[in-house]
């Protein structure tokens, strides 16, 4: 098993351990060539791909996994101990700068947790975050989010891609969180 990168822009291919950089230890595979490490946060982690495009701009995938602190809400930020994946979600679809779509429940890594599209029409419109700074979506990517409660806490994924390409990122990150092991 190899240890998480400790750079952004690193190759990934292989099996990693999170921990560190990332609160929650889990072992993840990646076969498929292409992934690079993305943000290297305690609290948020990603893989980021940048096909036929400049690294270093918005790439046009990204699998993203955070344990937020708080979840940002209409009038702020609401702390996440407590909070159901569906609170959490129902403080995000308040939000008049963000477009919510395709609720439902989900099921990933043995939890049971909710998951939804959201689309922003803003810049840097914070979703969750916590002492590293916010999660911020944009409207170059759309983010399906699946919230897994995980003791007392949320586990987020996050699969981000172009407006119209979610789906397709989707099926792609999917291949490599069942590869997941928690703890």
């Amino acid at each position: 098993m190899l240890a998480w990168p400790t750079a952004f822009d690193v190759p990934l291919q292989g099996t990693y351990w999170s921990s560190p950089p990332f609160r929650i230890p889990f072992s993840i595979t990646i076969e498929e060539a292409g992934w690079v490490a993305g943000h290297l946060h305690a609290e948020f982690v990603d893989l980021q791909r940048f096909d036929g495009m400049a690294q270093h701009r918005f790439p046009n995938r990204m699998l993203g996994f955070a344990d937020p602190e708080h979840v940002r809400a209409g009038e702020g930020n609401v702390p996440v101990a407590g909070l159901t994946p569906d609170a959490a979600l129902d403080l995000l679809t308040q939000r008049a700068s963000i477009t919510a779509t395709n609720r439902a429940p989900q099921a990933l890594l043995g939890l049971a947790g909710a998951r939804m599209d959201l689309h922003s029409v803003t810049s840097s419109n914070p979703l969750f975050g916590g002492e590293a700074g916010d999660f911020g979506l944009g409207p170059e990517l759309d983010v399906r989010l699946v919230l897994l409660p995980l003791e007392g806490r949320l586990f987020v994924l996050a699969v981000l891609a172009a407006p119209g390409d979610l789906d397709g990122a989707w099926e792609q990150a999917l291949r490599i969180v069942e590869t997941i092991r928690l703890g």
